[in-house]
């Protein structure tokens, strides 16, 4: 666009609620996020990242229910893929209720299984204290 109306955009998108900066939200680690999920907070985990939606439950436009479903959940596979791939304007807002960054990323997917099924599981901390899960043998 011409200066003009660049300039103009840019004051626009300055007074927009962009949500707080990745770089300054707080490290939670999994089982934190998990009892946090389990005592009234609604969060979920989309791509590394924790959102707190309870507010936004009642609005969302696919159903209660399907949002609830996530709760305590790495949803990230529902927000981004198959059916459910949401829109810019989705994702945008889904900024605005970012509270932390989940430790490690992710929920992997292979940990939760050995956990499920009581395969061989242990947890230690490395060099810098960070909790870490070994899986398996």
């Amino acid at each position: 666009p011409c200066p003009a109306v660049a300039k103009k955009l840019d004051q626009k998108r300055a007074t927009l609620d962009w949500g707080v900066p990745l770089e300054q939200l707080p490290v939670i680690h999994w089982d934190d996020f998990i009892a946090d999920s389990k005592n009234g907070k609604a969060l979920v985990a989309i791509a590394g990242v924790i959102h707190n939606v309870t507010d936004f439950i009642k609005d969302h436009p696919g159903s209660k229910a399907l949002i609830s479903s996530a709760i305590g959940k790495d949803a990230t596979a529902v927000e981004d893929g198959g059916v459910y791939n949401h829109s810019n304007a989705a994702h945008n807002l889904l900024s605005t209720m970012r509270v932390g960054i989940l430790r490690g990323g992710c929920e992997v997917e292979i940990w939760k299984r050995a956990r499920f099924e009581n395969e061989d599981v242990s947890y230690m901390n490395n060099s810098a204290g960070q909790h870490l899960v070994r899986a398996g043998a």
